[in-house]
């Protein structure tokens, strides 16, 4: 199975925002004058709330999200957001374990009345809370004795049944109910090495497992009301080892993968990634942002490479036409840069962040299965992480680095000649 993580930003997407274009002809030493002492927060929130801030649950209240993380006591963090993009603190609630969860039963369908439903296992018991508001007046009860640890529930809305997830060791327990009290044990999956937590979540008639192992990977299969049938073995969910853990949420009608990134030296916790959207298609996943980026771009600028200088968040968008076996990219600003190499033939590819704050080279052997005939890169540049996607999104790959200063550049080399493609800068307002 091809692993396949797609930002799917085609053309037409493109054209349909409200930008300005203009061809760029200036270099980066013409425009050093105009640089700014502008200090960004950023598309990928960055939480400095206790420790290990892993994303558990994502909520769509009417136009409001809400997102959950741990912070390594008994309550859990909270964020609200009406775009996924722009972030505000909100009240934390408490729960009777660092891994409980949150859902929002907006159409009743588990009978409670109560839409709040909060979620978690203590004392080999599984609790269930509901509130009117999701802030006071929780009501718990317990619904199920078990051995398992870290519940996920998700909706099945073929058989309109819930189905819970737990991990035990490397088990993977799956129970059914359709009013959330009673629950009735499926079946069980056992994996080759432990479970942390994993999560499920029905794309239209597949279905598709988010394990967090020792490295996060992902299994497609069917559900039958029972069992999970899978098409095939886990596979390897990220290129690297950025990520520490990942998680699916449904909202409405999407289904959206928020991973967490590892810590780095400019905040205190891990940075979430941007929410993607997710699909499955040909057995592979595929990734794609939210809608709500496009209300984000507020400019448009094509021309080579050498000339398109960014002065903020920026999205850069350009093909490789020509055949190559090797294929280095640098990122630039004034203070620091990341340099990617890609070799095709050796199937490896590094990380040099040696001239960033991160200080590493890290080497990656890939299995990366993409014909570098006519490359499709984009490269998304916020305050401290870089996103790369090939062929929209064959191959993903997040990046902490030193935060830029937002005044930086792309540079191509093909078997170490220069290459200065034709492309397209995209301003992106914080």
């Amino acid at each position: 199975m091809i692993k396949k993580l797609a930002l799917l930003f085609i053309s037409g997407y493109f054209l349909s925002c409200s930008t300005t274009e203009k061809e760029e002809n200036t270099s980066t030493s013409e425009r050093q004058g105009s640089q700014s002492n502008y200090v960004p927060s950023g598309f990928h929130a960055s939480i400095n709330h206790g420790k290990k801030n892993q994303p558990v649950s994502l909520l769509l209240e009417d136009s409001l999200y809400h997102l959950y993380y741990t912070t390594g006591t008994d309550e859990l963090g909270h964020l609200k957001s009406v775009n996924l993009l722009d972030w505000d603190y909100d009240q934390s609630i408490s729960i009777g374990d660092s891994y409980g969860k949150v859902q929002y039963d907006l159409f009743n369908s588990s009978g409670l009345s109560e839409p709040w439903i909060k979620y978690w296992v203590d004392d080999n018991e599984l609790i269930i809370s509901t509130s009117a508001d999701g802030k006071s007046n929780w009501n718990d009860r317990s619904v199920l004795k078990t051995e398992g640890f870290n519940p996920s529930i998700s909706w099945d809305s073929n058989l309109e049944q819930w189905i819970l997830v737990l991990t035990n060791g490397n088990k993977l327990e799956i129970h059914t109910s359709v009013d959330f009290l009673r629950w009735e044990s499926s079946s069980e999956i056992v994996y080759e090495t432990p479970l942390q937590s994993a999560s499920l979540s029905q794309i239209g008639s597949q279905w598709l497992f988010v394990l967090n192992q020792e490295e996060i990977k992902y299994q497609i299969g069917s559900f039958d009301g029972a069992s999970f049938i899978p098409l095939g073995t886990p596979s390897s969910l990220f290129e690297g080892s950025n990520f520490q853990s990942a998680n699916l949420f449904h909202t409405g009608d999407k289904t959206l993968l928020i991973a967490q990134s590892e810590k780095n030296t400019n905040s205190t916790s891990p940075t979430f990634s941007l929410p993607l959207e997710v699909d499955i298609k040909d057995e592979n996943i595929l990734l794609f942002p939210t809608s709500h980026f496009r209300s984000k771009f507020t400019g448009k600028r094509r021309g080579k490479l050498s000339k398109l200088v960014a002065e903020g968040p920026s999205w850069y968008s350009f093909t490789i036409d020509q055949k190559f076996s090797n294929l280095k990219m640098i990122l630039n600003d004034p203070a620091s840069s990341m340099n990617m190499e890609w070799d095709t033939e050796r199937k490896i590819i590094k990380f040099d962040r040696s001239k960033s704050s991160i200080g590493d080279l890290e080497i990656i052997e890939s299995n990366l299965s993409i014909d570098p005939d006519n490359l499709k890169v984009d490269i998304l540049i916020d305050h401290d992480v870089i996103d790369i996607f090939f062929n929209d999104g064959e191959a993903y790959f997040s990046i902490s680095v030193k935060p830029f200063s937002f005044f930086s550049e792309v540079q191509i080399y093909l078997d170490d000649k220069k290459y200065d493609a034709r492309g397209v800068l995209f301003n992106i307002g914080i």
